[in-house]
């Protein structure tokens, strides 16, 4: 699925693979992986369609590992959020000053609920996997 289809049998093939990796997922972790890779494929969507971070604007722009790093700090958001939840219950969202490794304008940088930033992490890593597949990167 590393190719663009335009529609063809073999594009219709591919997304019936899927398909039953999806439900064959479902059947090894149940309805909340398939819950979780909706709010990614959803958020990913809203990137492009809302923030107009299309493929041809991230193979030209985001060549240098910035996905990535983006989507480690909004990661590590996260992992910071379970801990203090682990350990208080809490799960109340604190200001958090933007990790060294943001790699945007300070001005970018969102944090949000434990699983917001999850997903945001998520779907920033998605994009970079995405891109190195156009790239053609092993």
């Amino acid at each position: 699925m590393g190719e663009r289809y335009n529609g063809s049998a073999e594009q219709h093939e591919a997304l019936r693979l899927l398909i039953q990796k999806l439900e064959h997922l479902e059947k090894l972790g149940g309805v909340a992986d398939l819950v979780a890779l909706d709010l990614v494929v959803s958020e990913r969507i809203r990137q492009f369609e809302v923030e107009g971070f299309t493929p041809a604007h991230d193979d030209e722009h985001r060549r240098e590992g910035q996905l990535s790093a983006a989507g480690a700090c909004y990661a590590l958001h996260a992992s910071r959020m379970a801990l203090v939840h682990s350990r208080t219950g809490s799960l109340e969202e604190k200001h958090s000053a933007v990790h060294p490794i943001w790699p945007f304008s300070p001005l970018t940088w969102k944090p949000a609920s434990m699983r917001r930033s999850q997903v945001k992490a998520t779907a920033l890593n998605l994009a970079e996997l995405a891109r190195q597949v156009r790239a053609g990167i092993p």
